[in-house]
This record gives structure tokens, C-alpha cells and sequence, in this order.
């Protein structure tokens, strides 16, 4: 759709409540723009599915994810404001499903994770295990719910990155498309997700919280290795239904990475373990196992505690100042090159500081991305 075109149905369908920000991006199922509330000054997303209903289709398919979301309220599960059908502008009256979704200024994971990615550079341990942790605790809310909802699509984009007014790093899941009770059997025409996070059985259209699982332990394969475990994309639909992709041992993320230590190599091995039965049961079990490593694991805590202010600060200036060079400043400073010295021990550490928050990252977070 247009942007001038939804501009103006915003404009005449929402009687001037929604302002039209800014495209955001698209992507095979949404395009997905930047609205403001013009009344609360508040900002949201708004997501708009590419092809309109069709005549007989079930809206409840569509809205399902969207009324699963709004039974549930947890800090590391986006919140959705509004969804219904928006009229078409032109030809057949079709109508497009959208949803009005709480904006999450800070990026995605995937955003995070190419930073150091295409910089060639290893995000510290420490980090990781925090962002696993808060992922696993959204999907323990979801999981624990009568009956568990397996959210389904987990991956690095679905995971939006953000501050709360304590200045605590939010984690928060989003895009429900596929989440479903695990009751539910998939569509027959269709296998649903995103394929390099799929766990084998899923491709055979079975689902459990034990998905979930696998994906999360796609993500906290490539954190520490910056690679995938299964280069599923080199298969065709075929060799994957015969289990070609994991036929060979999987490599462990120590192999890539020297400061894991073994018993971190086997809870991201048992994520990823090919049958669904010797992965964690859900969520829950996979969040007590992180806990108890990360109490066992901090031996550089202040310093830790003292980057995460300092990128706090750094993060504070570019987005609710606009002083993008005070942050680049700040990260680039004395004390905060010596601490990363000690906690990363690499002759890297230079660059690391200097890529940790990317500039071009701050500067789109300085122009509300």
C-alpha cells in the first residue's frame, strides 16, 4: 500500500486520531509503519497485512494471535492497542487486516546481533545469558498459560530490544501470527514459521512448547558463535522432511567460541536436540536452568554493572536528547575501554566498545526509528 494512500484512509477511517510517521519495513505477511496517537502524543505501530480478506475468508485466523496477546500482560510480551479491518482504497471493496501494536524504540535482536556479526566481534557471555533469560521468561508466561500457547515463530526480528523508566534493558516478544494453544494442528497446506529456527518436528506440522525451545536455542547458538547451528537453507523441503539437515553432529558453540565453558555447551545443546523429548520440557524448566548458571557464573559483576549504566547513558543521550556524538563520546571513554579490557581480554576491545552501540543504530534511535 502506498504511503500517501494509507495516509489518507488513515486520515478519514480513524477520523484523525492516527498520524502517519514513517515506513518502518515490510515483510512477507506486513508491511509494518510508525503512527503517532495525535490526542496521547503516543507513539504505536501499526502493522497491515499485505493481501486483503477474502470473501468467505475467517477473520478469527487472523485476529487469533492478536486476542491470545491481549488475554495476556507481562513485561516481556508486547502489547497490542487495536486490530480489526481497515477498507481498501480501490477495487473489489476488499478489506486489509491490521493491528495497532505498542512501539518498542530500541530495535530488534537481529539488529543487535548483526552488529557484531558484521563486525566480526563476540557478544560477552554475560550479556547473552541476559537476554536468553528474559526471552525465557515471556515464554514461560506463554507456556504456562491453561492451555500452554506456543508462540511459534520465535526469532531474533520477533524480539524487540528496549529501555523501562528504571533503565532496565526490556526484553520483549512479539509477532504472534502463529502462536496457537498446542491443541491446535496446523493449516495442511502450509508449514508456518521462519525455517532456520524450526525444530524438525514442526516441518511435520507437530507442535509443542518444545518448538519454542529449539528456536530459542537457535538464537542462543548464533549469540555465542555468531553462526547458525544448521545451514538449513542450502536443503530443499524434500531432504528436510527426511532430516538431512541434522543428520551430522552439531558443532559445539564451544568449538567457535573459547570462553564458553562445557556445562553452557550442553543447555544449548539440549535446546537444540533433535527429538522434542530431550530438549527442556518448556520455558519454565529452561529459565530455572539459566538462572541457576547465571548465580554460578558473574565473576566480573561490577564491571558488568558498570557497562550497562554506561551504554544506559550512552543510549539515554541519542534517543531522548538527540546527542548523538555525547553517546558515541561516552561509550568511547577511558574507564569504559579499561573494564571491557578486563571483562572481554581481547586486543579487540578497542573496536568492541566502538561498535557496541553502532552509530548508525543511534542515530536511527535519535530519529524516533
Amino acid at each position: 500500500m502506498e504511503f500517501e494512500d494509507l495516509k489518507k484512509i488513515l486520515d478519514e477511517f480513524f477520523f484523525g486520531k492516527y498520524e502517519l510517521v514513517k515506513f518502518l519495513k515490510s515483510s512477507s505477511f506486513s508491511e509494518i509503519y510508525l503512527i503517532k496517537h495525535v490526542f496521547l502524543e503516543d507513539l504505536r505501530v501499526m502493522k497491515i497485512l499485505k493481501k486483503p480478506l477474502n470473501v468467505g475468508s475467517d477473520l478469527n485466523l487472523f485476529l487469533y494471535g492478536a486476542r491470545l496477546i491481549c488475554q495476556l500482560r507481562h513485561e516481556n510480551i508486547v502489547n497490542i492497542h487495536d486490530a480489526g479491518l481497515i477498507p481498501s482504497y480501490g477495487e473489489n471493496n476488499s478489506d486489509f487486516v491490521y493491528f495497532i501494536i505498542e512501539y518498542v524504540p530500541g530495535g530488534d535482536l537481529s539488529q543487535y546481533m548483526y552488529s557484531f556479526i558484521n563486525n566480526n566481534m563476540l557478544i560477552p557471555i554475560s550479556w547473552i545469558l541476559y537476554l536468553i533469560k528474559h526471552i525465557s521468561l515471556g515464554l514461560s508466561f506463554l507456556h504456562s498459560s491453561y492451555p500452554p500457547i506456543v508462540h511459534g515463530d520465535i526469532k531474533p526480528s520477533n524480539v524487540l530490544l528496549s529501555f523501562n523508566s528504571q533503565e532496565h534493558i526490556v526484553v520483549k516478544l512479539s509477532d504472534f501470527g502463529f502462536s496457537s494453544e498446542i491443541h491446535s494442528r496446523l493449516s495442511d497446506s502450509a508449514v508456518a514459521g521462519t525455517v532456520q529456527f524450526m525444530a524438525p518436528e514442526c516441518f511435520k506440522k507437530e507442535k509443542s512448547p518444545s518448538a519454542d525451545i529449539y528456536a530459542l536455542g537457535v538464537i542462543f547458538y548464533i549469540l555465542l558463535t555468531n553462526r547458525f547451528p544448521y545451514d538449513i537453507q542450502k536443503f530443499n523441503i524434500v531432504e528436510i522432511l527426511e532430516e538431512k539437515p541434522w543428520r551430522n553432529p552439531l558443532v559445539l558453540p564451544s568449538e567457535y567460541n573459547k570462553k564458553i565453558p562445557s556445562d553452557l555447551d550442553d543447555i544449548v545443546m539440549k535446546c537444540l536436540a533433535f527429538n522434542y523429548q530431550d530438549r527442556f520440557l518448556d520455558a519454565n524448566e529452561l529459565l530455572n536452568e539459566i538462572e541457576e548458571y547465571i548465580e554460578n557464573f558473574y565473576e566480573y559483576d561490577k564491571n558488568i554493572f558498570h557497562i550497562n549504566n554506561t551504554i544506559k547513558k550512552a543510549f539515554r543521550l541519542a534517543l531522548y536528547e538527540n546527542n548523538l556524538q555525547g553517546a558515541i563520546d561516552i561509550i568511547k571513554g577511558t574507564d569504559m575501554m579499561t573494564i571491557l579490557e578486563e571483562v572481554v581480554s581481547s586486543e579487540d576491545s578497542g573496536d568492541f566498545v566502538s561498535n557496541t552501540i553502532k552509530v548508525e543504530n543511534l542515530s536511527n534511535i535519535s530519529n524516533n526509528r
